[in-house]
């Protein structure tokens, strides 16, 4: 059986203009906030990082000799429990989906991991992290070691936090 919602009408003294202002005022879409609204909103962490950029269906059909990867660079803000990139400071969208850090585990780079970039003349050695979830790697490099340390501190810390709101013992 179907339910079946009405709307209610609206009484002659109410004025429409105010909820046409309110929804004029909202955000298009806002689970994908622009890069000003979440640096204004005093972010954890925000900074460029090079993402490492793979295409997995050449790499399958021609073998990974033949295709380099390519290092791109982002613009990265941790606000709240979110992990947001952008191609620029100034994005008006985020790239993909917002990885949410409570799911996510993050790791300095293996020796072979680096030592593989650096065989390539990607990346120095002691500057890459990865960012995982259940469905992806984010090979991600910063442009010192202090640089990547002070991320994967923030980034672990976050998570703690999130993990305690989602169980309580924290205030939200």
């Amino acid at each position: 059986m179907a339910i079946m919602r009405h709307r209610r009408a609206a009484a002659p003294d109410e004025d429409e203009d105010d909820d046409s202002q309110i929804l004029l005022s909202m955000p298009a879409n806002p689970s994908k906030p622009p890069a000003h609204q979440l640096l204004n909103s005093d972010p954890i962490h925000a900074g460029f990082l090079m993402k490492r950029s793979r295409h997995v269906l050449w790499h399958m059909v021609l073998g990974p000799r033949c295709c380099k990867d390519a290092w791109k660079s982002r613009f990265f803000i941790l606000s709240g429990t979110y992990l947001f990139r952008y191609t620029s400071d100034s994005g008006r969208k985020p790239k993909g989906v917002p990885l949410p850090v409570d799911c996510c585990s993050f790791r300095a780079a293996s020796t072979e991991e680096e030592d593989e970039a650096a065989a390539a003349g990607q990346t120095p050695r002691g500057v890459g992290f990865v960012v995982s979830t259940v469905r992806k790697e984010y090979h991600l490099r910063a442009d010192s070691v202090q640089e990547r340390n002070t991320w994967l501190r923030m980034l672990r810390a976050s998570k703690q936090r999130a993990i305690k709101e989602h169980l309580g013992h924290a205030p939200v």
